[in-house]
């Protein structure tokens, strides 16, 4: 099988074959990539004996970092040890364990086109033949997804899911046998850890159609399981919403934070996210993000983004103060908000906002002088009444009626002036 060359990974991949020991073969993911042309983001390995020692050197010879964990339902590598190691701007992990028998660890793998090993030096050859018991070539070609066997799903059903997820990455076919085997066993999908499931659901939402992946999901009574408590139709109408936002480059990107979730997800997967519970009842949607670790502010984005959909939806602010009052409560979220208005047809709105937003709001949501300012200004001390002449020259600032320095201590003058005379 033809394969592609690459730049970083092609090369750190020579590295690789000069650095692992005797013995060594590349598997998974990282074969499965290779074999079809793409560039592996990580390296999965197996060695004879001494994978933490291996990570260890990789580490230091590469001037990266190292550490070890159990792995869940892999009862042939019990331990993984990676190294993460930088190479020409970027930072590759490879993930090493040790195998007693190559043919055993390739038979306790989800799918058989993951279920492949090249050693290093085979992997650089023009036209590869991987060590293959399971005929994971073939289904390659077939581009087909297909159990090693099915007690592996049964031993970690998470690999059910995992099933939907790659086809959809991958553009390949699950067999109908399978499909059939994770209809009648996907209530077992309710065992498996939280961060692991979530982990598989949101992969997708990196790509350019989530909603498809969730499609499959309720086809295969999948989103049942992982959804619940929400109902079919809401995630269908969730679905619909989201298929509009996935449908157009974001409008409003101008707005985004530069935030990142969980370490690895943008902005964008807010709106994502907030469009597929839009329809849900709010309790629901708040029992669904509390069982799994979402993170607390990811969890508050999309419940805010929810928040300030259903008030724009409501009835949009139309004055200035209804406007800033609006964005101070969800200014945070304000990018997946308007995306999401958008989408739902809220164009005036959403537009209206974000233009005062970028003219007034953002600049002036603060007033140009500060207590210290009008008081030396004024001649007073310190009381309630700075407060509210402060107040007041944001409310002017936020209306046009303020725009400079100059401006603002007139208006200080003229209000304190207005005061004292209704206080004689």
């Amino acid at each position: 099988m033809e394969r592609k060359r690459w730049s970083e990974a092609g090369e750190f991949l020579k590295l690789l074959a000069d650095l692992l020991p005797q013995g060594s073969y590349l598997v998974g993911g990282t074969v499965r990539d290779l074999l079809l042309g793409r560039e592996p983001a990580d390296f999965d390995a197996v060695v004879p004996a001494g994978a933490e020692a291996v990570a260890r050197r990789l580490a230091q010879k590469l001037g990266g970092s190292y550490f070890g964990f159990k792995k869940e339902h892999l009862p042939v590598r019990g331990e993984v040890h990676t190294a993460v190691v930088p190479f020409k701007g970027r930072s590759f992990r490879v993930d090493l364990s040790e195998y007693r028998s190559l043919e055993e660890d390739l038979g306790e793998r989800d799918f058989t086109v993951n279920a492949m090993a090249l050693s290093p030096k085979e992997a650089l050859s023009e036209s590869p033949e991987p060590v293959d018991p399971f005929g994971g070539l073939a289904d390659l070609g077939r581009r087909l997804l297909r159990p090693v066997r099915y007690e592996n799903l049964l031993k970690d059903p998470l690999r059910m899911l995992r099933a939907y997820r790659l086809a959809r990455e991958l553009d390949f076919k699950v067999e109908p046998a399978l499909r059939e085997f994770v209809r009648k066993n996907a209530r077992l999908l309710a065992s498996a850890a939280p961060e692991r499931t979530l982990a598989e659901l949101l992969k997708p939402f990196k790509g350019p159609s989530p909603s498809r992946f969730l499609e499959d999901l309720l086809d295969g009574g999948l989103a049942a399981v992982l959804l619940s408590p929400l109902s079919p139709e809401e995630v269908q109408k969730g679905l619909s919403l989201l298929r509009k936002v996935e449908g157009r480059k974001p409008t409003f990107g101008s707005l985004k934070g530069g935030r990142t979730f969980l370490g690895e997800f943008d902005e964008e997967l807010v709106p994502k996210l907030a469009a597929l519970f839009a329809f849900a009842d709010r309790k629901k949607v708040e029992d669904l993000l509390g069982r799994y670790p979402f993170g607390r502010e990811l969890k508050d984005c999309v419940l805010k983004t929810l928040g300030g959909l259903a008030e724009l939806e409501e009835k949009s602010p139309e004055t200035a103060a209804e406007k800033a009052a609006f964005l101070k409560r969800f200014e945070g979220c304000l990018f997946p908000i308007l995306e999401l208005a958008l989408a739902m047809g809220l164009k005036g709105e959403a537009e209206s906002l974000a233009s005062f937003y970028r003219e007034r709001y953002r600049r002036f949501k603060k007033p140009l002088l500060d207590g210290r300012e009008v008081m030396r200004l004024l001649g007073i001390k310190p009381s309630p009444l700075v407060g509210r002449l402060l107040e007041e020259l944001t409310r002017a600032q936020l209306e046009g009626r303020v725009s400079s320095t100059e401006e603002a201590r007139d208006l200080i003058f003229k209000l304190f002036e207005r005061w004292r005379k209704r206080s004689e």
